[in-house]
């Protein structure tokens, strides 16, 4: 085909593929937080509520640990923590939803902007690449080896950890269905999703969730969530990172956690991505410039 044609067929395709079940799915995870953030509001503390019995539950199990005036002592602080933040969890979660409505034009215009720049990348990939290789100062074999490098690496580690967030979130969601949340499962895959890019990932959900679980009555149930989750979703990271994820493109922990949140702060939200992009990338470039001196540095 002729190239603009076939660049054109390419945009169509990945909308058809990409952009309307994202959008679909980002339509039904909205609705489904509009009624997460609906349910939590309308808990009442007063007798007969569901809410009220959980917190006597929590009560009545701390009672069988605790002396008698600390256990009355830790109900009433139970009571106060979860009154105080449930307005906070029903505030934060309608500002989240009213910030992606506000968002909507800044969306609409980035899709624009994505739609214009993924076409000319289409078309003139070649020349842009031509162009780099010219204004780089390394010889033309030592520049088009380092993008070829710096792609494959930045390539396969967006994509191993984009693969590993999204597994570890499916299966984190799945296992709450244990525990009846159900009905907020998209929510909940995005958010594990999301925290799969951070050290800790979707744990920092789940493991709270089984605790309380067990203490407020469902004690086997949320056993077996938190089981289930230490020893087997804990452990995917391990098995599937080296087999989707370079080597070259490995971080320590450390690195990793300054990475992302830096990215965070710098980028917002995708900072996510941004931060361990930038640094992965700067770690490429250091290390091929490394290799390219080390000829020179032997001779020495």
């Amino acid at each position: 085909m002729k190239d603009k044609i076939a660049a054109s067929l390419t945009m169509i395709t990945s909308i058809l593929i990409f952009l309307l079940p994202l959008l679909f799915i980002g339509v039904l995870a909205i609705q489904q937080a509009f009624n997460l953030a609906e349910t939590v509001s309308n808990l009442k503390y007063e007798p007969g509520s569901s809410f009220y019995e959980t917190v006597q539950t929590i009560g009545d199990s701390v009672g069988t640990i605790l002396p008698a005036e600390a256990a009355t002592g830790t109900e009433t602080t139970i009571k106060e923590f979860i009154q105080q933040t449930i307005p906070f969890v029903v505030s934060q979660t309608i500002k989240v939803i009213a910030a992606i409505a506000a968002s909507a034009p800044q969306l609409i215009t980035s899709a624009i902007i994505y739609g214009f720049m993924f076409n000319i990348f289409l078309l003139y990939h070649r020349d842009i690449r031509n162009f780099v290789i010219t204004a780089s100062p390394f010889s033309e074999e030592d520049s088009g080896k380092y993008l070829q490098r710096a792609s494959l690496i930045v390539t396969a580690s967006l994509k191993g950890q984009f693969i590993i967030s999204l597994v570890s979130a499916v299966s984190s969601a799945l296992l709450l269905f244990i525990l009846g949340l159900q009905p907020y499962f998209l929510p909940l895959v995005i958010l594990f999703t999301i925290l799969g890019m951070v050290p800790l990932g979707s744990g920092i959900v789940v493991v709270p969730i089984s605790l309380f679980a067990m203490a407020s009555g469902n004690f086997w149930p949320g056993f077996w969530v938190f089981m289930i989750y230490s020893l087997v979703i804990c452990n995917f990271d391990n098995v599937m990172r080296p087999r989707l994820v370079p080597k070259e493109a490995g971080m320590i922990q450390a690195l990793a956690i300054i990475a992302t949140f830096s990215g965070i702060y710098y980028f917002g939200l995708m900072g996510i991505v941004y931060g361990p992009l930038v640094v992965i990338l700067l770690m490429t470039t250091a290390q091929i410039y490394l290799d390219h001196k080390q000829p020179a540095l032997e001779k020495l």
